[in-house]
C-alpha cells in the first residue's frame, strides 16, 4: 500500500536531487518526497510491501545550507531500519452493504479478503417483515444489530498470504452447499481474533 514517513532535521537541507541521495533496501516504488519548511521534516511517500524489513539509507551527500554532511565528518550513510505494518483487515463482498440477490444454485459469494488467515462467519435466516424493517427507517441500526433466531457459525479458511488482497468465495453454509430459497444474513465477525 501507498504509504510513508516522516524525518526531522535540526535546521534546513539542501532539497537538491532528494531521489538521489535516498534509497530503500530492498528497493520502493513510486517514492516522493515532500519537505516542509516549518516543522523542518523530511516526508518520504512510496508503495511499501506490508509485514516487510525495509532499511532506509541516506547519502552524506544530503546537506545543509552551509554544506555540512547528514553523516557529519566521518561521511557515513545514515540508515534506518523498520517493518512495515500488516495489511490492514478487510472483507468487501459483493458491492458491499446492502442486499445481494443469489440463484438457488449458488453456493457462494465472491469477496475480497486482505488480513485473515480464516474468516468467523454466520448464516441465519430472515423473516420477510424484519428484512422490510431493516429497508426502512433506522434500518442500518436494526440490520446492525440483528441476530437470526437459527443463526450458525463456522470459520472458513482463506487460501493464500493474509497480506495480499486475494478474491475468494465465502461459503453461505458450514456444509458448503446450497440455501433453501429465502431471506438470509451472511455476517462476518471481523472482531474476533481470526
Amino acid at each position: 500500500p501507498y504509504s510513508g514517513l516522516s524525518l526531522r532535521f535540526s535546521g534546513p537541507i539542501e532539497l537538491k536531487n532528494l531521489s538521489e541521495v535516498i534509497r530503500f533496501e530492498p528497493q520502493v516504488s513510486g517514492v516522493s518526497t515532500y519537505w516542509d519548511q516549518t516543522e523542518r521534516a523530511l516526508y518520504i511517500n512510496g508503495y511499501f510491501e506490508p509485514s516487510t524489513d525495509y532499511r532506509l539509507v541516506i547519502s552524506p551527500a544530503l546537506k545543509d545550507p552551509w554544506g555540512s554532511s547528514i553523516g557529519g565528518a566521518s561521511g557515513a550513510d545514515y540508515t534506518l531500519d523498520f517493518q512495515t505494518l500488516p495489511l490492514q483487515p478487510s472483507v468487501w463482498i459483493g458491492a458491499g452493504y446492502g442486499p445481494q440477490f443469489l440463484t438457488g444454485q449458488d453456493r457462494a459469494v465472491a469477496a475480497q479478503v486482505s488480513g485473515f488467515a480464516s474468516l468467523p462467519l454466520s448464516v441465519g435466516s430472515v423473516p420477510v417483515m424484519d428484512f422490510l424493517r431493516m429497508q426502512g427507517q433506522n434500518g442500518y441500526e436494526i440490520w446492525r444489530n440483528y441476530l437470526p433466531a437459527d443463526e450458525r457459525t463456522w470459520k472458513q479458511a482463506i487460501e493464500g498470504n493474509p497480506d495480499r488482497t486475494q478474491e475468494t468465495e465465502i461459503f453461505l453454509s458450514p456444509e458448503q452447499t446450497t440455501l433453501p430459497t429465502g431471506i438470509y444474513m451472511l455476517a462476518v465477525d471481523t472482531s474476533l481474533d481470526a
